[in-house]
């Protein structure tokens, strides 16, 4: 089995290698255990060489921003963050929607459209029935034409 060198693994990390070869290694990384650890390694070096946060206050000042909505000023790399509330119209609004949902099922309802529709649902059942005899009386037709038959079997052979 050919293993993957570490500087190849490296490139995989970061994003340099083409669709196809990343595939080809991914496979790869379930049938070898030294090339996992390899792997590993790359993903431990290129956490090394990743930059540093924004400031010391970054996640404080983050989190102030999502419960506040107020705007935030990073001074370390000049990053301007808002948060903004924005205006929904009433067509978008939840109030509304309930609204127009009810507003057509009594439209519905008063129209007739429902009623039509059990109508058809009563016909279509009343003409099904009737075309099928059920599975119980099917085979009851069947047994007693079998007792029938033998019950004239019975007979023909006591007569002779």
């Amino acid at each position: 089995m050919k293993h993957i060198p570490f500087e190849e693994w490296l490139k995989y990390v970061n994003g340099e290698l083409a669709e196809d070869v990343q595939l080809d290694y991914e496979n790869h990384l379930y049938s070898c255990e030294t090339c996992i650890e390899v792997y590993s390694e790359a993903i431990s070096h290129q956490s090394e060489a990743l930059p540093t946060p924004l400031s010391s206050t970054f996640t404080d000042d983050v989190m102030t921003l999502i419960q506040g909505g107020e705007e935030l000023q990073s001074v370390a790399h000049g990053v301007k963050m808002s948060k903004k509330k924005k205006e929904r119209s009433f067509v978008q609004s939840t109030i509304f929607h309930y609204a127009a949902a009810a507003g057509f099922t009594l439209l519905l309802t008063f129209s007739g459209v429902f009623q039509s529709m059990t109508g058809f649902v009563d016909n279509f059942e009343n003409t099904a029935q009737e075309q099928r005899p059920s599975v119980t009386e099917t085979v009851m037709n069947k047994t007693l034409t079998l007792f029938d038959e033998w019950e004239i079997k019975n007979k023909e052979a006591n007569q002779e």
